[in-house]
């Protein structure tokens, strides 16, 4: 049975001044490391999910988040692919095309 509490290491007071730094976003982890690399969302997702709290409806919101933005290309091109229920899909085999850094 899971229980809820704060470990008392934890415990403590913390400064009004020190900000943490902002996490990355996923999207901002994938650009650098796959830069000049064509890789399918298995394969992205492969070599870059392992230890993190990422699951495939993250990589896939993060890449078309990524198309839209016009930071990454797909092939096929993103109007080609299919539509379920009005958005688009991700069919097999499509591929992501990350600029050269």
């Amino acid at each position: 049975m899971p229980r809820f509490e704060v470990p008392p290491t934890d415990y403590g007071q913390q400064s009004l001044f020190d900000e943490p730094a902002a996490p990355l976003t996923l999207e901002q982890e994938l650009l650098p490391r796959f830069a000049g690399k064509t890789l399918t969302l298995p394969e992205i997702m492969q070599q870059h999910g392992p230890g993190t709290p990422y699951v495939e409806r993250n990589y896939r919101a993060a890449l078309w988040h990524l198309i839209d933005e016009g930071m990454v290309q797909s092939d096929p091109p993103a109007v080609q692919m299919p539509l379920r229920k009005g958005k688009r899909t991700w069919p097999r085999g499509a591929k992501v095309l990350f600029p050269a850094q």
